[in-house]
C-alpha cells in the first residue's frame, strides 16, 4: 500500500475512533426523589411545552458509520425564573411510538426495519414501555456561563436514572422561552438496551453497536 494510502487509512479509523469509542458519558447517577417545584419566586412561571416546536434528536453509532434521527414529545411543562433563567422544575413525556430515523430515504424498506427494531424488545420496547420520562430535580448556574446545569430523572424502559448535562434557557416574545441541551451523552445498557453491546456479549467481533448515544433537546415553552 503506498504511503499517501495509508495516512488516509489512519486519518479515517482516527476520525471513526473519535465519533465513538473515545466519547464520554453524561454524569448519570441512582434516581433522587423528585421533591416539589420551587416556589422560590412569585414570579416564577409554570410554562406548557409545545410539542409541535419540541423534539429530542438522536444520534446512535457502529463500527461502519452512525444514524441519527429523532424522538416527539408528547407532553410536558416546566417552571422558569424569569429573572435567572434557572429552571425550577418540570417534565417532559417522551413518544417512544415516534421513533424516527431521519438519516435513510422515507421510501427505503432499511428505514422502515431499523425504525421496527428500535421499537423492538432489543432496544426501547415501545410495546410495554410506550413513553418514556425525564423529571427536573434540580438546576445550578454555571458560573461565567449563560448555561445552567440541570439534573432530572430520566426513565427510559422502565429503568430510572438521574442525569446531569448543560442546558442554555433563553427568552423569546411575550411568555416565551427556547431551551437547548448540550450533546448529552448516555449509556444505554443502563437503561438495559443491551442489544449488540460489546461490553456485554465479547464474542460479537465488528458486529457490534455503540454502548453511548447522543441526545440533544430542543424545547419550546410558553
Amino acid at each position: 500500500m503506498k504511503l499517501r494510502q495509508i495516512f488516509f487509512v489512519v486519518i479515517f479509523l482516527f476520525g471513526l475512533l473519535s465519533c465513538s469509542g473515545n466519547r464520554q458519558a453524561s454524569k448519570t447517577s441512582e434516581a433522587v426523589p423528585v421533591e416539589a417545584m420551587s416556589d422560590m419566586a412569585s414570579s416564577v412561571k409554570s410554562l406548557a411545552i409545545d410539542a409541535d416546536g419540541s423534539d429530542v434528536k438522536w444520534t446512535g453509532y457502529k463500527p461502519t458509520g452512525k444514524h441519527w434521527g429523532e424522538v416527539k414529545i408528547a407532553s410536558g411543562e416546566i417552571r422558569i425564573d424569569p429573572k435567572t433563567l434557572l429552571v425550577l422544575g418540570g417534565k417532559i413525556v417522551l413518544d417512544m411510538n415516534s421513533i424516527e430515523v431521519d438519516d435513510l430515504d422515507d421510501n427505503s424498506p432499511d428505514k422502515v426495519k431499523l425504525e421496527t427494531h428500535l421499537k423492538s424488545e432489543d432496544f426501547f420496547n415501545v410495546k410495554e414501555f410506550p413513553e418514556g420520562l425525564f423529571e427536573v430535580t434540580g438546576s445550578e448556574p454555571i458560573e461565567g456561563s449563560k448555561a445552567q446545569m440541570l439534573s432530572g430523572n430520566l426513565t427510559l424502559k422502565g429503568e430510572t436514572l438521574n442525569v446531569s448535562f448543560r442546558v442554555t434557557v433563553t427568552k423569546g416574545g411575550e411568555g416565551e422561552y427556547e431551551a437547548m441541551s448540550e450533546t448529552i451523552v448516555l449509556d444505554r445498557t443502563k437503561w438495559g438496551i443491551n442489544y449488540a453491546s460489546k461490553n456485554i456479549f465479547k464474542d460479537l467481533k465488528d458486529n457490534f453497536i455503540d454502548d453511548h448515544f447522543e441526545v440533544v433537546l430542543e424545547i419550546e415553552a410558553r
